[in-house]
């Protein structure tokens, strides 16, 4: 619903090569692109135009639809997804 560039300067979505590398993909991403991957790989958002002050008044900014398909807690033995980085506090 953004586009890196034009709405937003800066952060946005990246996934996780290891535990200090991110690979931020706003940049390969157009409107309307849909990002479809297993929950489980690791991934995040990193502040979009940190120095800017948010105002809801205007378009600007990152704006994404967000469609998630998770497992019941009351599937027995369930997937679900393990944190590999260590970055999660338990």
């Amino acid at each position: 619903m953004s586009k890196i560039g034009e709405d937003f300067q800066k952060g946005g979505f990246y996934f996780k090569t290891s535990k200090t590398k991110n690979i931020n993909i706003e940049k390969r991403l157009k409107e309307g692109d849909a990002v479809i991957f297993y929950g489980s790989i690791v991934h995040g958002v990193e502040k979009v135009d940190p120095k800017e002050k948010l105002s809801w008044k205007t378009s600007k900014g990152r704006w994404f639809i967000g469609m998630f398909v998770n497992d019941s807690d009351h599937v027995f033995n369930r997937v679900t997804a393990k944190d590999l980085t260590g970055s999660v506090a338990k």
